[in-house]
């Protein structure tokens, strides 16, 4: 799953990979450079983890909205 992001006329685009085990985050910028990746166990319990995530993400670039 990809969605884009316009921040400061750049373009970034974000992937989740929810599996049976981890949730993963990768953003790219407009050139498909990886800019953040990162990942964790789930437990089964894939939102709270995946917010947590989130919350990481925005610690390390801010309020970003992806669209």
């Amino acid at each position: 799953m990809g969605d884009v992001n316009k921040i400061d006329n750049k373009i970034y685009r974000l992937g989740i990979d929810i599996g049976s085990t981890t949730v993963k985050l990768a953003v790219l910028d407009n050139q498909d450079v990886l800019i953040h990746s990162d990942y964790c166990r789930h437990h089964t319990d894939i939102w709270p983890t995946l917010m947590n995530l989130f919350k990481l993400l925005m610690k390390q670039y801010g309020d970003l909205q992806f669209h």
